[in-house]
Order: structure tokens, then sequence, then C-alpha cells
């Protein structure tokens, strides 16, 4: 059996947002390593990793253990 492809989508979407969210933090953490105000920059860091990167990397994995599961029947 095939994955459906609003699975693929839906982990694309999912691993596009987790590399959306490490280069925020990459930039995030350039600019507090180039003197950025430490009061404004790790606060935002915690701030993209609490509400962005972790959400999507839990539903990158559920939607990989799904297609992993459909794709082996």
């Amino acid at each position: 059996m095939t994955t459906p492809r609003w699975l693929v989508a839906a982990h694309v979407t999912a691993i596009a947002g987790v590399l959306g969210a490490d280069f925020a933090l990459l930039a995030l953490g350039v600019r507090g390593l180039a003197g950025g105000d430490a009061a404004t920059v790790y606060p935002a860091m915690h701030v993209v990793a609490a509400w962005l990167l972790r959400p999507f990397a839990v539903l990158a994995l559920l939607t990989g253990i799904a297609a992993a599961m459909r794709g082996r029947r």
C-alpha cells in the first residue's frame, strides 16, 4: 500500500516548519553572539522553541511514524 498524499504533505510541511524554526533560532543566536541585548534575544529564542519548534517536531515525528506504518502494509 502507498502512503496517502495528504500524509506526505503534512509531513513535508512539518519538516519545513522545523527547518524554519531552526533558522530563526540560528539568526537569534548569531544576534546574541554579535552583541545583541540578552534580555531581548534569549526570551525570543525561548518563544520560538516553545511555540514553533516543539509542535512542528512532534507533528513531524507523528506523521513520519504514521507514514512508515502505512507504507509497510
